[in-house]
C-alpha cells in the first residue's frame, strides 16, 4: 500500500506549512 505513505508524506509536509501559519497567527 503506497497510499498510506503518500499520506504520511503528505501530512508531515502539511504540519510544516500548518506550523508556520500557526506561527504567523501567533505573532498576530
Amino acid at each position: 500500500m503506497v497510499e498510506e505513505e503518500e499520506e504520511e508524506k503528505e501530512k508531515e509536509r502539511r504540519r510544516g506549512e500548518w506550523s508556520k501559519k500557526r506561527r504567523r497567527e501567533r505573532r498576530r
